[in-house]
C-alpha cells in the first residue's frame, strides 16, 4: 500500500513541476512594445483566457526593478493596439 501511495505522490509532484516549468516557459515569450527614455520597458505576454485568442498581459519594468502590472492598463492597451495597426 505504501508503494502505491509513493507512486501517486511521485506522479503528483512530477505533474506539478511540469506545469510550473510550462508556465515559466510561456511567460518568457514576450513582445517588447516600447522603451521610454528612462529605460522603462513595456512588454506584452500572451494571456491565459481560452475564451479569447486575442487576450494579452501588459507588464513594465523599470531599471533594476522587477516586472509589474501598470495601474492604468487601458492607456497601455490603447498604445499597443495603435502600435499593432500603425507601426512607426
Amino acid at each position: 500500500m505504501t508503494k502505491l501511495f509513493n507512486l501517486a505522490k511521485a506522479i503528483y509532484y512530477y505533474l506539478e513541476s511540469s506545469y510550473k516549468m510550462w508556465k515559466v516557459r510561456r511567460l518568457q515569450e514576450d513582445d517588447l512594445v516600447y522603451t521610454t527614455t528612462g529605460n522603462v520597458c513595456f512588454e506584452v505576454y500572451p494571456g491565459s483566457k481560452q475564451q479569447s485568442p486575442h487576450d494579452f498581459i501588459v507588464k513594465f519594468r523599470e531599471p533594476n526593478k522587477r516586472k509589474r502590472t501598470p495601474a492604468h492598463v487601458h492607456l497601455i492597451v490603447e498604445m499597443y493596439v495603435k502600435h499593432a495597426y500603425d507601426p512607426p
